[in-house]
Order: C-alpha cells, then sequence, then structure tokens
C-alpha cells in the first residue's frame, strides 16, 4: 500500500523497527563505500576499478559465510571467483604494459625533439 507505516507499505522502512537498519545501510555501504570508491579513482585506473568491484558478490558470500549468515559458498561461487581474479589480473597487466608503451613512446618523441632541436 502506499499509506501507513506497516510492514507492507511502501515506505514500511520508516517504522521504528527497521530506522536504524535503513541508516546504517545508508550511511556505511552507501555514504562510505561510493566515497572510498571515488577516492580510489584518483590513484587507480578507472578500469581496474571497475573490474575490481565484480568481487563484490564472491566478496559478500565470503564475509556473509564468515559471520555465520549464510552457507559456505558453493562450488559455482568458487569457480567464479578464480575467473574473475584471472581477468582482474589480465586487466592489470595490460594496464601496466599501456603505460609502459606511453611512457616510452614520451621519452622517444622528447629525445627526438631534443636531438632537431641541436641539428639547428
Amino acid at each position: 500500500t502506499w499509506t501507513g507505516l506497516s510492514n507492507a507499505s511502501v515506505f514500511g522502512f520508516i517504522s521504528k523497527d527497521y530506522f536504524l537498519y535503513v541508516l546504517y545501510l545508508g550511511v556505511g555501504p552507501g555514504i562510505l563505500g561510493h566515497t572510498m570508491l571515488s577516492t580510489l579513482l584518483k590513484y587507480i585506473s578507472p578500469l581496474i576499478v571497475s573490474t575490481a568491484m565484480l568481487f563484490e558478490p564472491v566478496m559478500g558470500s565470503g564475509i556473509g559465510y564468515v559471520f555465520g549468515l549464510q552457507p559456505m559458498p558453493g562450488l559455482l561461487t568458487w569457480i567464479g571467483g578464480v575467473v574473475l581474479l584471472c581477468g582482474l589480473i589480465l586487466v592489470i597487466v595490460g594496464e601496466n604494459e599501456q603505460h609502459e608503451d606511453e611512457a616510452e613512446e614520451k621519452e622517444s618523441i622528447a629525445s627526438q625533439e631534443i636531438n632537431y632541436g641541436s641539428i639547428k
């Protein structure tokens, strides 16, 4: 329903039974989590950050198990985690190679400009 504060209403989360949970989820994962992701973007490539975010379900399953909130992740979760880890490693290696190539190209251009300047 659209009205009231019952558990079945759209605004049922406003009830005193759920308000602290909603506040925690808004401040903890919501504000702090997104702030950390935005801060990471200053220091790490967006490609690496977005790829690493794919680990969220795998990490969530592991954390849920550690705190006793859900059973041990299944075989497919572990296989998926390994595939994601391999993919992330490939992304990081590719990103580093790209940066190295760009650095070598800049050095080459700089040395050509120095050589050109000495010819004049």
